[in-house]
């Protein structure tokens, strides 16, 4: 116990509780290339939107409270707890928002579309006068739960997941295969289905009677978070992130955030997320109603003047107390120097209990606190898009789901006999696919959605659907763009021990040099602002001859300046540099939507470093291979010609690929290729010589 003791103090002391480290799976030159708490995302998130109530997430390792413990692979459910009763994890469904009525009265679904893009352009622009957006975008707080279990006999799921379960029968199991995965490395498999959960072993009542327990930490949500404006979340800049998506980070599945309020204050006691926490209850669910007596002294409400008890039933993580301690304060937190906490008590048997004999005037009693803990981990905005049904699909239970299946005959063609017959939660296919332009943003190997499926609607007529779950980036809607649903808010682990601080402070300032200049002991010194114009001395141009097919190409690069000329040859062509396409350190391109089925609307991406960037610019012919999109990926060859990266092959042939590439590459801010699209490799080659 004194070990577990020592090691839970120097993890507080190291750090606040939060994420600490995802899985591994990309390594490169710079230490950085390697995953910490993101890489291609933070937090391992992902898209299920084929699924109505699945949120994509991978493992982590996480600490609550000076706990470490690692989750198996995540993928949870958005359900909340009760407020029917008091019970042990019973769960509810959250609530959805509705569909505007302004875009089910219309008479088409033509029209239905064209209205519902009104609103999503209204949720953009934050407008609520154009249209009342609130009431059918609605933020959804999801948080993660830990809390020792007396449950040791049993082994007891942290929550429900549609796609992952532990693969273990017992305790006992579970730890032994994790303890073989360590010794070994080996079955991939153990990732996805074990954890890794502390156990930890107290006296019972000062006697010497022991009790055992584990670390379970579920993921919950709340409905209905206070968070009414995006501009409460403001992205977090972590340089190893940017260095491997410069292109958009904002927009990208590796950038993380944080709530910041209009009243939050360089140095303040409460911040805008403790009122969000606040509204989350404990283990004893809504009906929680526990008041904090230790010490002899009543826990206050730090938030209210009138010195009203704080019901600790609810996560905080402040607090007032009736005096001032020691060092004079009379607010506290909970946790020394752990910033990110919150705690809850409950009257649960199954926690765990600590139990404390306390004195005061010669009189003593005993206490028993049950505890637990938690952290943010996303804001997720649900929108319409998750109620509406505009071709009226018939939506089936799970249990009826080969209804629509059919026993898997029906995958989803375009054809009456293999199109889905309606709906249920793991299909959830009822967005007009013409609501969207362009195919999936940032797609992921994890992700399981198709681009589009066919779907009978209720009189037998096969539509094109789109997944109506939530996902982190909605593909482009014509006249509104590409929008980000989910906004990853987890604490960082590191980001609390004083050498993360004093990086975060000189990383504001060097990314802020401008409004940060103050801070610097030398100043930045800056070049004078011309006052004229002067003409160049000397021009630089490039000429390349093509006699026939069969000769050799000569270049010749031309000096010119003022009073001489002369001409030097060159052997190798220099880089220039196009506007459309600069020299990046780490460029992400994509390639052209198909809406082929099999296997579905998709895309594919591929990731050029600057090295090959450069080589491709010279005129070289690089193999890539792409994201796994739709179940695949492809094997292609990019060609650079007419300042635009090419395909010249896709799995050993022309374009377009066998699903329906053409050889259209484009970064992830581009929607459209440009209309030439099929163009031969021979054609390919002549362009990028004659260039």
């Amino acid at each position: 116990m004194l070990q577990q003791l020592a090691a839970e103090e120097k993890l507080r002391a190291d750090g606040g509780s939060g994420l600490k480290q995802i899985r591994a799976d990309v390594d490169g030159p710079e230490t950085y290339y390697v995953n910490g708490h993101s890489g291609g995302s933070v937090g391992a998130i992902h898209d299920h939107s084929n699924s109505q109530i699945t949120i994509g997430q991978g493992e982590g390792q996480f600490v609550l409270n000076g706990v470490e413990f690692r989750t198996r692979h995540n993928d949870y459910a958005l359900r909340m707890p009760t407020k029917s009763t008091s019970a042990y994890h019973v769960l509810s469904e959250i609530p959805y928002p509705q569909v505007p009525p302004e875009v089910t009265e219309k008479s088409t679904v033509q029209e239905q579309i064209e209205e519902m893009r009104e609103w999503f352009k209204a949720w953009r622009d934050q407008n609520y006068k154009v249209r009342d957006y609130r009431p059918y975008f609605k933020p959804i707080l999801c948080y993660l739960e830990g809390a020792w279990t007396t449950k040791t006999k049993e082994i007891e799921e942290s929550f429900f997941s549609s796609r992952h379960a532990l693969d273990a029968d017992s305790w006992f199991d579970l730890q032994y295969r994790k303890r073989n995965y360590y010794f070994s490395r080996a079955l991939q498999s153990i990732t996805f289905h074990t954890d890794q959960r502390p156990l930890f072993v107290s006296l019972l009542k000062r006697k010497k009677d022991t009790i055992n327990s584990y670390f379970n930490s579920p993921i919950f949500v709340l409905p209905d978070a206070v968070i009414f404006s995006l501009s409460n979340v403001v992205r977090e800049m972590f340089l190893y992130v940017l260095t491997l998506h410069v292109c958009t980070p904002q927009m990208s599945r590796g950038a993380r955030f944080t709530v910041v309020g209009p009243s939050d204050k360089r140095f303040t006691s409460t911040q805008y997320l403790d009122s969000m926490m606040r509204e989350v209850p404990g283990k004893d669910n809504y009906a929680a109603n526990i008041t904090d007596n230790s010490f002899g002294m009543t826990f206050l409400d730090p938030t209210t003047p009138n010195n009203t008890a704080l019901n600790v039933g609810y996560y905080h993580r402040r607090y007032k107390g009736e005096k001032a301690d020691a060092m004079g304060l009379s607010y506290g937190r909970r946790g020394y120097s752990d910033p990110n906490v919150f705690m809850a008590e409950t009257t649960q048997p199954g926690i765990a209990a600590m139990y404390l004999k306390q004195c005061s005037n010669k009189l003593c009693y005993e206490s028993r606190k049950r505890m637990s803990y938690a952290i943010p981990l996303e804001v997720i905005y649900l929108t319409p898009l998750t109620s509406w049904n505009p071709y009226e699909l018939i939506h089936v239970s799970d249990r009826d789901k080969n209804f629509v299946t059919n026993g898997g005959k029906r995958n989803g063609g375009f054809r009456n006999q293999t199109a889905f017959n309606g709906t249920f939660s793991g299909l959830y296919y009822r967005t007009p696919t013409e609501f969207f332009s362009g195919g999936e943003v940032g797609s992921s190997p994890a992700d399981t959605v198709k681009g589009s499926v066919g779907v009978l609607d209720k009189n037998g007529t096969v539509r094109s659907l789109s997944a109506s779950g939530i996902r982190i980036f909605l593909p482009n809607i014509p006249g509104v763009g590409v929008l980000r649903t989910r906004y990853p808010i987890t604490p960082i682990h590191g980001e609390s021990s004083g050498v993360w601080k004093e990086l975060n402070a000189l990383k504001d300032i060097v990314m802020k040099l401008s409004s940060n200049e103050k801070f610097l002991v030398e100043k930045v010194p800056r070049a004078p602002l011309p006052t004229t114009t002067a003409k160049p001395t000397t021009t630089t141009t490039r000429t390349t001859t093509r006699t026939s097919p069969s000769s050799t190409k000569s270049t010749t690069a031309t000096a010119q300046q003022s009073s001489a000329t002369s001409a030097r040859p060159s052997t190798t062509r220099p880089v220039t540099l196009p506007k459309a396409y600069p020299i990046q350190p780490q460029l992400t391109l994509v390639l052209s939507t198909t809406s082929r089925n099999p296997p579905g609307e998709h895309s594919h991406s591929i990731e050029l470093t600057k090295d090959e960037q450069e080589r491709l610019q010279r005129g070289e012919i690089i193999g890539f291979i792409t994201s796994q999109d739709n179940s695949h990926s492809h094997e292609v060859k990019v060609q650079f010609s007419d300042n635009r990266y090419h395909i010249v092959s896709c799995d050993a042939r022309s374009p377009p690929c066998w699903d329906g590439h053409t050889s259209c590459l484009t970064s992830p801010t581009e929607y459209k290729c440009p209309a030439e699209e099929t163009v031969s490799l021979t054609d390919l080659l002549t362009k990028a010589t004659d260039a």
